[in-house]
């Protein structure tokens, strides 16, 4: 029995008077400390004893009754070990905010992001959104209403509010993709959605999964103000400045392999195999170095290499 695993062998329960009267019985007839104090009731029925020695006695479920044992406030899973046993995953009301949560967080960055790289594609179209923002004529207001139509116009062709749902086993995905530069049926993105028309698109949820309010208006006005009143995020936004990376610390590069970031990556590679035309070595020791040779011919040989030393190079 001792080899059996976890949740191998089903026990068989008995119902809550039984198991009162025993564990009363053991309670005052031995040291045992096993005396029911509390009960635990799930949907009018008795799940479980709690003792004085606070132990939890799973027990058949039975109808509540009133016996002078108080009901406990503590929740009790009886099935947890066989779940844990059997890796099944019950999706609870925690699990499920979070999995939304993260999903609208990333969906306002994904839009950003979707913007950037279409606005990467179209110059003209930058060059008259900074021709708003930079326009000293022109109130706060005022520019916040001209880029919302431009918005309005980009989010039509960039961005569907249908065929999509969000899972329960949603995971942010660590590389963030262009929806509509993908040219793969938009498999294996759940931000991305294939429409009829063959067009992948960006999904934003119509109705914010948090908040319940119009994610489209909501996030127009978040991104309208952010070219309007902050220089970097707008930057970003028109000159493709969003990181494709979401969390860095979790891109292990493979064996043999060195990861690179920044801007300017061909120039960084081409310094990493920079060639040099002179390489020294000098041929004296350590020892040799604090105390010089006597051999004057070969000091003299050597002399050329402490003038060059400095242009040691470790490649």
């Amino acid at each position: 029995m001792d080899n059996l695993p976890i949740a191998s062998v089903a026990p068989t329960l008995l119902n809550y008077g039984k198991i009162k009267r025993m564990l009363v019985t053991i309670s005052t007839s031995t040291n045992i400390s096993c005396k029911p104090t509390y009960k635990i009731v799930r949907e009018r029925k008795i799940i479980a004893i709690i003792t004085d020695s606070a132990r939890f006695i799973p027990v058949k479920p039975t109808v509540s009754v009133k016996d002078g044992i108080p009901v406990s406030e503590l929740r009790y899973y009886p099935e947890a070990d066989k779940y844990l046993y059997s890796a099944v995953k019950l999706d609870d009301a925690r699990s499920i905010s979070i999995a939304r949560e993260n999903f609208e967080h990333e969906s306002y960055q994904r839009l950003r992001f979707e913007i950037s790289k279409y606005l990467h594609t179209k110059p003209k179209l930058v060059k008259e959104i900074e021709k708003i923002v930079e326009n000293d004529k022109t109130d706060v207001v005022k520019k916040r209403s001209q880029l919302k139509e431009i918005l309005n116009k980009l989010f039509k062709e960039l961005v569907t509010t249908t065929g999509s749902t969000v899972s329960i086993d949603y995971v942010k995905p660590n590389f963030r993709r262009s929806c509509f530069q993908i040219r793969d049926g938009c498999s294996g993105d759940p931000h991305c959605v294939l429409r009829k028309d063959g067009r992948c698109m960006l999904y934003i949820s119509p109705k914010n999964l948090i908040t319940g309010k119009d994610n489209l208006q909501n996030y127009k006005s978040i991104i309208a103000d952010e070219l309007v009143r902050n220089r970097k995020l707008r930057t970003d936004i028109l000159y493709d400045g969003i990181n494709y990376i979401v969390d860095r610390t979790v891109v292990d590069s493979s064996k043999g392999s060195t990861i690179i970031y920044g801007d300017h990556l061909l120039e960084d590679v081409q310094e990493l195999y920079r060639p040099v035309k002179e390489i020294y070595e000098s041929e004296f020791t350590p020892f040799e170095r604090l105390n010089p040779p006597t051999d004057v011919s070969r000091l003299y040989a050597e002399d050329n290499i402490f003038l060059n030393i400095e242009q040691l190079s470790p490649y």
